[in-house]
């Protein structure tokens, strides 16, 4: 049997992707390239800042070569050291997680609730099969919004659904094909705790009461589970819910002196949890949650998927694919500073402060080529959809990229929205396959349960950080309404 050393396989890897092919790829100079890599490998120690920007495409390979990075330049398991991946209050700091109790624990057997992977519930909600989900109850969520291809929502899930539930705090285009509307607190309305920074568990108190027919979420669920027979689970008031809560057996919660009750909350609005002052570095004991107990370059697991080893794949819609062709700019949805997701971008405030109605970015090199002055509306177009929009004509973004902010709503533009362009979680393009085996070993991983049976598979207890299709990026062309 042939054998190599997996170093060498990593080594071999890396070999494919030299500076002058990357600064070819992304426009970072090869020189720039090289002088991050000689400052991150000499540098002592070293970290890598990770957050929800590589989620996306490549993005469960992205941060397996990060953590290579980290092994290979002795930045893994030593003090300031990374990489450092995580997004909320505890794992920014990489401090332990807080454990409140939750519901499950109240039901027979402490049942948990099984969870359908998105990539299976957009099957499911299609073909019923191999579950036939025929109602879609949303809280805060806004899908024709933010998610990718909503004309696939429109016309292929919601006529396969016998009920939407949508509960929100706006008119949002998703709540109008709902059949209830709730309309939900804010979070001035209602109380609840929350993390801080650092680990601190603050109080969210409420300023007014409930205006008009709004109701806190509890109140919903709580009725909800009256009618289908599990009022005895969902029994308490939202002061009753929190010191459940916070009756933790957990050492990060339990340890607290003196104890933590709402009652201490409601005095002190802030209390910090028993975790330790100083920053958490993982792995200081070089003990890993491996089959070997070490660090890997290599998994086994993974070889079915083709990612033994942390491997760059192309976007399904690559610039450098053949569709470039006849689509041949990136388009771009990053966030911007004035909106989180949807939100803000109904604000009066907040919109005289930034701009009144979404436009499209594009560089003077390509405008020229389109005949395209600034203010001109255009349509951006590709073959899942179209939008129309004013141009504004700018230098940010690079030659062959045009770029618009996420978060803009539907009834923003003069037709159409941005996400009409975008490529689908559950478009028949991404691999099923793949999911189910990074799933799977996420699981395994992490000490949870992976169920198989006749009816179908189910996971919980993961995240699953891989994508194997584009959600933000795609092509499109740009033309000049006449």
């Amino acid at each position: 049997i042939d054998c190599q050393p997996a170093f060498q396989m990593l080594a071999d890897l890396a070999n494919q992707h030299l500076p002058e092919k990357v600064a070819e790829m992304t426009g970072v100079s090869s020189e720039a390239i090289r002088k991050l890599a000689r400052e991150y490998a000499t540098a002592k120690p070293a970290a890598i800042l990770a957050c929800f920007g590589l989620r996306y495409k490549n993005s469960g390979n992205a941060y397996r070569a990060m953590a290579a990075l980290g092994a290979i330049t002795g930045n893994i398991g030593v003090l300031g050291g990374g990489p450092i991946m995580g997004w909320h209050s505890q794992s920014m700091f990489n401090a332990p997680q807080l454990k409140f109790n939750d519901i499950s624990m109240l039901f027979p057997n402490k049942a948990r609730p099984q969870l359908v992977p998105s990539a299976k519930s957009f099957q499911c909600m299609i073909t019923s099969k191999p579950h036939p989900i025929k109602a879609l109850v949303l809280y805060g969520a806004n899908l024709l919004h933010t998610f990718p291809n909503p004309r696939r929502w429109i016309d292929e899930i919601f006529p396969n659904l016998e009920l939407i539930v949508v509960n929100d705090i706006f008119m949002t285009a998703t709540a109008e094909y709902a059949d209830y509307v709730l309309p939900d607190c804010t979070v001035f309305e209602r109380e609840d705790i929350d993390i801080g920074y650092g680990g601190h568990i603050v109080l969210l108190e409420k300023a007014i009461e409930p205006m008009y027919e709004c109701r806190p979420p509890i109140y919903f669920w709580s009725e909800l589970a009256k009618r289908l027979g599990f009022g005895e689970y969902f029994d308490k008031t939202i002061e009753e819910w929190i010191e459940f809560r916070l009756d933790s057996k957990d050492p990060s919660i339990a340890g607290i002196d003196p104890p933590l009750t709402l009652e201490r909350l409601k005095k002190e609005k802030m209390v910090r949890a028993n975790i330790p002052r100083e920053i958490h570095h993982p792995f200081l004991d070089k003990k890993f949650p491996t089959p070997s107990g070490r660090i890997e370059f290599y998994c086994e697991e993974l070889v079915p998927a083709g990612d033994a080893l942390p491997v760059f794949r192309e976007q399904l819609e690559s610039p450098r694919s053949a569709l470039a062709k006849k689509y041949p700019l990136v388009f771009n949805t990053a966030n911007n500073r004035f909106f989180v997701h949807t939100m803000f971008a109904n604000d009066s405030t907040v919109l005289k402060a930034y701009t009144a109605e979404p436009h499209l970015s594009i560089n003077p090199h390509d405008a020229e080529k389109r005949d395209i002055s600034n203010g001109d509306i255009v349509k951006v177009y590709n073959d899942r959809g179209s939008f129309k929009v004013k141009a504004m004509i700018s230098e940010a973004v690079p030659p062959g990229v045009v770029h618009i902010p996420h978060g803009w709503w539907p009834k923003q533009f003069i037709e159409g929205h941005l996400a009409d362009l975008l490529l689908s979680l559950a478009s028949p393009e991404t691999s099923d396959e793949a999911r189910e085996i990074y799933w799977t070993v996420a699981c395994e991983r992490n000490g949870s349960k992976v169920f198989e049976s006749d009816d179908g598979w189910f996971a919980y207890d993961a995240w699953f950080a891989y994508s194997p299709d584009t959600i933000f990026d795609c092509l499109c062309e740009v033309g000049k309404v006449r």
